[in-house]
């Protein structure tokens, strides 16, 4: 099994059983707090745009946290807040050189406070921002030469897709597409690095409301 297939079991298997650490009948029905915090794993794809879900290899893989603060209600039963995170990226040597970099992001956020389905809670969310990288490696290199770009610092998006229990509200499995771009393609927003589309990568994750 390959690497990132296992930490990804490692993740599911986590969500099902960890609540019961630390879980008891007075909290299991609490309602999830403003401040957060999430351990994600990932791998980038191929392509140029964002898809979710996609299967193609961009060799990549990802490692990080991110954390969150929504302190602010808004109409609809949405919540608006701050949302940042790291990464250690380990840059495969598929599409050019190869190393390890570090990356971070930060923007701003609005997520669904949860829409319940039966026993199930979905909360969709959505993060834009900036993100900075050490280094660039592998595919996102090769971007840049071909574009003569700086992928240094870069738009970020991030949408995402959370589910929780109504059991265990305060624990989400997170599924997040992870997206850098100059926005090079994007006529409305001013280039960053004079460059397009450098990554885009499925990430999933876990993630504690405090």
């Amino acid at each position: 099994m390959h690497r990132h297939k296992a930490l990804v079991l490692i993740l599911v298997i986590a969500f099902a059983w960890c609540p019961q650490l630390f879980a008891d009948e007075d909290n299991r029905h609490a309602s999830d707090g403003n401040l957060s915090a999430a351990l994600f794993i990932g791998k980038s794809v191929r392509g140029f745009q964002s898809y979710p879900l996609e299967s193609t290899d961009g060799d990549q893989r990802f490692i990080g946290v991110s954390g969150a603060w929504m302190p602010l209600d808004a109409p609809l039963g949405f919540r608006i807040g701050m949302d940042g995170g790291v990464l250690l990226r380990d840059d495969g040597n598929r599409y050019g050189p190869s190393g390890t970099s570090g990356e971070v992001w930060v923007g701003p956020t609005i997520r669904h406070k949860g829409l319940e389905i039966g026993p199930v809670i979905l909360k969709p969310a959505l993060t834009v921002g900036l993100s900075a990288v050490t280094n660039s490696y592998g595919l996102e290199r090769q971007r840049e030469l071909e574009e003569d770009g700086d992928a240094a610092l870069l738009y970020y998006y991030g949408p995402e897709l959370a589910i929780s229990t109504t059991y265990y509200p305060n624990i989400d499995l997170v599924y997040r597409l992870h997206h850098r771009s100059g926005a090079g393609e994007v006529s409305q927003l001013p280039t960053l690095g004079s460059i397009g589309d450098t990554m885009n990568a499925n990430m999933i994750g876990i993630r504690l409301h405090f």
